[in-house]
């Protein structure tokens, strides 16, 4: 708004990711605008990925929803896993971390914003695997020979990407997954923090669909 002028139109987003087409009737003391029309927005043609994130310690989580909500992911998942360090600190967060959603899908121009679901157990986790076309989960024991992810993603429209806590998934809890569906992969050769590796996945899943 600091170049706009006074007759130009601006679109406009509220706080369900509608847009609204709008002239600018005036700047100061406040900017007011009149609405012209709701601007109608494309269809989903993305593929829809959802982050079920081990829940990291501290505030990392904030950090977590609001850089992915930015990537376009629709989906958040809390999960307490077996090796969780901050055990249950994140079950009162919740309100926040949707605040969180809904400004960042704001701030980039996101379509809808994404869900923030109850946390879940890696039981509650499994239940909802075969809800999903694939179930991917970066792993450090896994392979280090990238897998080809055109071909992992290669006619899903909908994938969960499954990131483990700071301390790890467990051997029984890969085993468990293994046995829904999900399959394991490498990010190569760093090992990466919780909070980053779900960023990495998701950019490189995006690329690999032919999205970025």
């Amino acid at each position: 708004m600091l170049r706009a002028a006074v007759g130009e139109f601006v679109e406009v987003r509220d706080s369900t990711a509608a847009v609204f087409e709008c002239v600018i009737l005036g700047l100061l003391p406040e900017v007011t605008v009149r609405l012209e029309r709701r601007c109608e927005q494309p269809a989903m043609t993305e593929l829809a990925i959802s982050l079920a994130q081990c829940l990291p310690k501290g505030s990392k989580m904030d950090y977590v929803v609001e850089k992915a909500t930015e990537l376009g992911v629709i989906r958040f998942l809390p999960v307490q896993s077996e090796r969780v360090i901050g055990a249950r600190e994140g079950t009162g967060k919740l309100d926040r971390w949707r605040r969180l959603a809904r400004a960042a899908a704001a701030q980039s121009g996101a379509l809808a914003i994404p869900e923030v679901s109850e946390v879940v157990d890696w039981s509650g986790l499994l239940a909802l695997m075969p809800g999903y076309d694939r179930v991917l989960i970066p792993w450090e024991i896994a392979p280090t020979k990238p897998r080809a992810l055109d071909a992992l993603v290669n006619g899903a429209s909908s994938v969960l990407v499954v990131i483990g806590p700071e301390g790890g998934l467990s051997y029984r809890e890969i085993e468990r997954a293994q046995a829904v569906g999900a399959q394991t992969l490498s990010l190569g050769r760093r090992i990466l923090r919780s909070e980053t590796a779900g960023l990495v996945a998701i950019s490189a899943i995006r690329y690999a669909a032919g999205e970025v």
